[in-house]
């Protein structure tokens, strides 16, 4: 089922550019200045669509990811059983113990059809798993 959500997304986006560069071949292609303007108007429309689909898909991305930003309570990461890992808007990470900084890096919300996943360290390591599992999450920072 998750393939069939992928390939809509990708089918829409090559529907509505293959759209507008067809009514923009056409409108060059013609001589009359009423059906020029009406080719122009179409192939505006189909720009127009295909700019809101994106600015969309980016919007929802931005929404999803902004979910996992705040703090959670680490059960696994070596040699430090109450170290507390930060998400932070602009991507980036903290593992805490108290004041000290462990650990710092990048982050990266993933989503298609029916799964997610967070990737930590440049896609090397997943929250949820190893040593970035956690017991317990916050919203928001503590």
């Amino acid at each position: 089922m998750a393939a069939i959500g992928i390939f809509l997304v990708y089918f829409t986006y090559g529907f509505l550019s293959l759209m507008a560069l067809i009514f923009s071949y056409v409108s060059l292609r013609k001589s009359k200045f009423i059906s020029k303007t009406f080719f122009i108007l179409l192939e505006l429309l189909f720009v127009g669509i295909l700019m809101i689909f994106s600015v969309s898909q980016g919007a929802n991305q931005r929404y999803w990811e902004k979910k996992y930003v705040g703090s959670y309570n680490l059960m696994n990461y070596p040699d430090c059983s109450s170290c507390i890992l930060y998400l932070y808007e602009d991507n980036t990470f903290e593992v805490k113990n108290a004041l000290i900084v462990r650990e710092k890096g990048n982050w990266r919300y993933e989503f298609g059809g029916d799964y997610f996943i967070v990737y930590m360290n440049d896609d090397k390591e997943q929250l949820g798993s190893e040593k970035f599992k956690f017991n317990e999450s916050h919203s928001g920072f503590d």
